[in-house]
């Protein structure tokens, strides 16, 4: 595969962005099977430059700087999803933030027009329909899906 797509792993990942021979090279996005997902640069395979670590158990990020595959520097983490414009405080890597934007906008990671609950806790009541037709009608905290909620798949089963 050469230039953008999205490789489904058999095991239940997904890489999603830029390849050359097969191989991810550029700005890819890696969501693994429980969710957590790393965003950042490739050459030839292997992880390059700066990258974004989301761990969704924790609902936490890491911002850290790669060298061959290898974590080399943690330049910051913070609390909740990766969003461009909390990551941009301490990253200039322009590109990433296009691409991170690109990718959340793609899989609609974020819900468009939430009615904020509780700011303090940042709890929302929000419907969202996902880009496969899949629809959430229920309460998000942090921007995820939580507590009581109806998902009605695109085949219109509840």
């Amino acid at each position: 595969m050469n230039g953008e797509g999205e490789y489904h792993f058999p095991s239940g990942e997904t890489l999603i962005g830029n390849f050359r021979d097969g191989e991810p090279h550029g700005y890819c996005c890696l969501i693994l099977k429980d969710k957590n997902a790393f965003y950042g640069s490739f050459e030839n395979g292997r992880i390059f430059g700066t990258g974004i670590t989301f761990n969704h158990l924790q609902d936490a990020w890491k911002l850290s700087m790669f060298d061959n595959g290898i974590e080399i520097h943690v330049l910051n983490v913070g609390d909740g999803k990766p969003y461009p414009d909390e990551i941009q405080k301490y990253c200039d890597d322009e590109e990433l933030i296009a691409f991170v934007r690109k990718v959340n906008a793609e899989l609609q990671l974020v819900p468009k027009s939430p009615r904020l609950l509780s700011p303090e806790l940042n709890v929302e009541f929000a419907a969202y329909t996902y880009n496969k037709g899949t629809r959430y009608k229920g309460f998000w905290l942090n921007g995820v899906p939580n507590g009581i909620g109806l998902k009605q798949l695109s085949t219109g089963v509840i």
